[in-house]
């Protein structure tokens, strides 16, 4: 037995294998059931690999799910990264277009280690850019990624999007991070993974 692995350790397996999707559908199953349960009171949020967001029925599908679980799509996010959407921008923005009309929003994960240009930006209907947590990491020692954190979420703001800093683990990242004005922050220093039930006995009235 391997035990509990990273998803960067399977991930990259399962998409040359093709077992991403089945892996992906029963992920969003489980999510559109667990938003169902909480009644949509709080927005659970969907990672989707590039074979998974490459699959012409996505859309489709997603919000068959969520409507047979009676939740609306408002109740869902879906992160997807940089690499990812370049693959078939077009036809990526399409599907983005069509889930963004039943409410569903989205966030570009792991923003700045991919190659988005400005254009590109201004075409995708974003609500949010999620800063990689190497950023974060080196936020304290280096000079080049404060500025680069600072440039993005100076970018994020002119484009009215929200801006989530991952991978926070110390109270002084979590301070600096709040200075350069971060809306959210993400990371250890709050908490770590729980379950279902546990994050409902604290945060679910």
């Amino acid at each position: 037995m391997w035990g509990w692995m990273r998803p960067d350790e399977f991930i990259p397996l399962a998409e040359e294998t093709g077992l991403i999707l089945p892996i992906g559908d029963q992920v969003i199953a489980q999510v559109v059931d667990q938003a169902a349960a909480w009644g949509g009171k709080i927005k659970l949020s969907i990672n989707l690999s590039t074979r998974q967001f490459g699959d012409p029925t996505l859309a489709e599908r997603l919000m068959s799910s969520a409507q047979a679980a009676g939740i609306s799509g408002e109740a869902l996010g879906l992160e997807i990264t940089e690499t990812t959407l370049m693959t078939d921008f077009d036809v990526h923005v399409a599907a983005m277009e069509r889930l963004g009309t039943q409410g569903v929003r989205f966030s570009i994960d792991d923003f700045g280690t991919g190659y988005s240009s400005l254009a590109y930006l201004r075409r995708i209907p974003l609500d949010c850019l999620k800063i990689d947590r190497s950023f974060t990491a080196e936020i304290l020692e280096s000079e080049d990624a404060r500025s680069i954190v600072s440039a993005t979420i100076a970018m994020a703001h002119s484009l009215r999007l929200g801006v989530v800093a991952e991978g926070v683990e110390t109270a002084q990242q979590a301070q600096l991070l709040r200075e350069m004005k971060a809306d959210t922050l993400q990371g250890f220093y709050f908490g770590r993974p729980v379950s279902a039930a546990d994050f409902a006995a604290t945060f679910l009235p």
